[in-house]
């Protein structure tokens, strides 16, 4: 999503990589979660609007570990 609606997936101006990871708070979408990118040159880095942004084959590993469920606690 953008300030212009939404942005398709593959679409040039879409950053987000091969995975999402929805995090939520109390079964409620708080729009944050922890994804990929096409700009692994930005990872490590605060880019992302509030989400944590790994490489694609970084989160893609985490989605095979990580059920779904899982509670996620993020730290600075």
């Amino acid at each position: 999503y953008s300030d212009e609606g939404v942005i398709p997936y593959g679409g040039p101006h879409n950053i987000l990589g091969s995975r999402w990871i929805d995090l939520k708070k109390d079964s409620r979408r708080t729009g944050l979660g922890i994804h990929g990118t096409t700009q692994p040159e930005t990872v490590p880095g605060r880019y992302s609007q509030g989400c944590v942004r790994l490489l694609n084959n970084d989160v893609e590993e985490l989605c095979k570990l990580v059920p779904e469920g899982t509670l996620v606690e993020i730290r600075d």
